[in-house]
């Protein structure tokens, strides 16, 4: 709720800098609007080449090991219009099919409700500081509240005939799930069926 205030108040901010006071004005303080665009353009470029690249080592990994390539797509789900895997790939008898998650928060929790549901959750403690040159005081209680959902498209017959992995680009702060108490690491399973690794687990194992 929160952060779609401060995105409406930028907003409104950045109409006041650039918007023309008359119908026939011109766009007041060009150089610096060309300076934002050439920043965020910059930052997308940056965000999408990160993003990418853990699709491109996986793939280069996985030829390498002998494997096949059947299909790929680093499109993101939002755009795609086939929920289908990632990366599918084939090796002999062995087929492999992967879905890429790209954490853009490592301090976020990532909990599997189940295979396909994923609940991103933050931790927070309360800090006081209560004069000055002291130091903070800070709580022991931790406020944990769910902050967002990510959404994977799995098929059972998947887990009957391949090697089902979910790949981030880097480990989150924790990874969970409804069935093991305990955090997940490069290696483990997914509530009893999908495969986690990070890309560096992934190319040193698989």
């Amino acid at each position: 709720m929160w952060r779609y205030i401060i995105y409406c108040l930028i907003v409104v901010l950045l109409c006041g800098i650039f918007i023309p006071d008359g119908i026939d004005g011109e766009i007041d303080n060009i150089p610096l609007l060309i300076l934002l665009i050439s920043a965020l353009v910059i930052f997308l470029v940056i965000k999408s080449i990160l993003y990418i690249k853990t699709f491109v080592r996986a793939k280069s990994h996985l030829i390498k090991s002998g494997y096949e390539i059947l299909s790929f797509s680093f499109a993101p789900m939002c755009l795609r219009k086939s929920k289908a895997h990632h990366i599918v790939a084939k090796k002999d008898d062995k087929t492999v099919k992967i879905f890429v998650l790209s954490v853009s928060k490592a301090y976020l929790t990532y909990h599997f409700e189940d295979i396909n549901q994923i609940e991103l959750y933050k931790s927070t403690r309360l800090a006081i500081k209560p004069r000055v040159g002291q130091a903070n005081i800070v709580s022991g209680h931790i406020d944990t509240k769910m902050v967002g959902r990510k959404q994977l498209y799995w098929q059972d017959s998947d887990f009957e005939n391949a090697t089902c992995i979910v790949l981030f680009n880097k480990l989150p702060n924790a990874v969970k799930d409804s069935i093991n108490r305990n955090s997940l690491f490069n290696g483990d399973k997914i509530c009893n069926k999908a495969l986690l690794f990070d890309i560096k687990g992934f190319v040193n194992q698989i």
